[in-house]
């Protein structure tokens, strides 16, 4: 789940519907949606138009030396999925309510639509569902499937044990990552960096 729009007031006033949920997002979302940029000051220019100490902060959070592209895929990624779903998470976990948190990191050559398209928005849709292109498969593209599909079963037919790993407080399931068939624990420190920077733009869009 990465759209929490509208999910804020519910939650605070307790009116959320009384059931654990799953949330999570892709370590690479934004570079489906920033074909064609490659410059990220003019980027944020674009958005923050006159806000250079702003645009600087930001800028400052991700790799000076990887490309505009990138950066810009980075940003998008964090405004627009990472840092809503860290922030609505958290809101929800202070309510008490039951979630699971999960960050899916791993990308095959047989489902690139584009160079350099990495862990891009819905690319985990395949593997969830195992839909995934049969010829080239990865012996990692294979069993990460069948995990991920055995998890989101369990968790729709008994969501109060949760999918496999631990409920979001600051531990996030990271799936794929690092070459893994299945999911390790994270810290969601280590994901959710820039998003204290970022976190006015967040507040402006609403969650």
């Amino acid at each position: 789940m990465t759209n929490v729009a509208n999910a804020k007031t519910p939650l605070e006033a307790g009116t959320f519907a009384d059931v654990p949920t799953l949330w999570g997002t892709n370590s690479e979302e934004g570079r489906l949606f920033a074909i064609g940029q490659t410059n990220a000051t003019a980027y944020l220019e674009s958005i923050l138009p006159g806000l250079t100490a702003f645009q600087n902060s930001i800028l400052a959070q991700y790799p000076a030396n990887q490309s505009g592209y990138f950066t810009v895929a980075d940003i998008q990624t964090d405004i627009g999925f990472q840092c809503p779903v860290a922030a609505i998470t958290d809101i929800a976990v202070t309510e008490g309510y039951d979630v699971w948190r999960y960050y899916y990191d791993a990308s095959f050559p047989n489902a690139s639509p584009f160079p350099d398209s990495g862990v891009y928005h819905a690319s985990e849709i395949v593997e969830v569902f195992g839909t995934y292109t049969r010829a080239n498969a990865t012996a990692q593209q294979v069993a990460l499937s069948a995990y991920m599909q055995t998890a989101w079963a369990n968790f729709a037919k008994n969501p109060s044990v949760g999918p496999g790993w631990p409920m979001a407080v600051r531990t996030v399931g990271d799936l794929g990552g690092n070459g893994s068939l299945g999911e390790f624990d994270i810290l969601a420190s280590s994901i959710d960096g820039p998003c204290t920077v970022l976190a006015p733009i967040i507040a402006t869009q609403g969650l």
